[in-house]
């Protein structure tokens, strides 16, 4: 592992840690950090626009299972755009939450600040077929 993907890493094993105190199976072949997201989507976490969470949702997905690198896709979520070296969330914020719900909202509420600074996600928006 080489030193950038260190604090990635350390971000996976964090999530992990919450996960598994959720009594949440790891899914293979899923970044944990992403599934600790959607976990807490499940559990009813919501923006405050319902349509919103839908998209924040569709986001999550987008990230978890249509990007080839994993790193990149968590370095979408965690680096500054405009700052690279300043993270909008870290291993010890994420290790101090209260509970596995509160980490994903921090893990939520750190994608809406990477979309609100660069809407350019990569396969974000959807595109979805007219309906005529």
């Amino acid at each position: 592992m080489d030193e950038n993907s260190a604090p990635l890493e350390a971000l996976r094993q964090q999530a992990k840690v919450w996960l598994r105190q959720a009594q949440e199976l790891l899914e293979s072949g899923t970044d944990p950090v992403f599934q600790l997201m959607l976990w807490g989507l499940d559990q009813g976490i919501k923006c405050n626009d319902p349509e919103y969470t839908g998209q924040i949702r569709e986001a999550v997905e987008v990230m978890t299972y249509q990007w080839d690198d994993p790193d990149q896709a968590l370095r979408y979520l965690v680096e500054s755009h405009d700052h690279p070296e300043e993270w909008r969330v870290d291993v010890q914020e994420l290790a101090h939450q209260r509970s596995p719900k509160q980490a994903s909202i921090l893990l939520l509420t750190a994608l809406d600040m990477a979309l609100s600074a660069d809407p350019g996600l990569p396969g974000w928006p959807p595109v979805y077929p007219k309906v005529e």
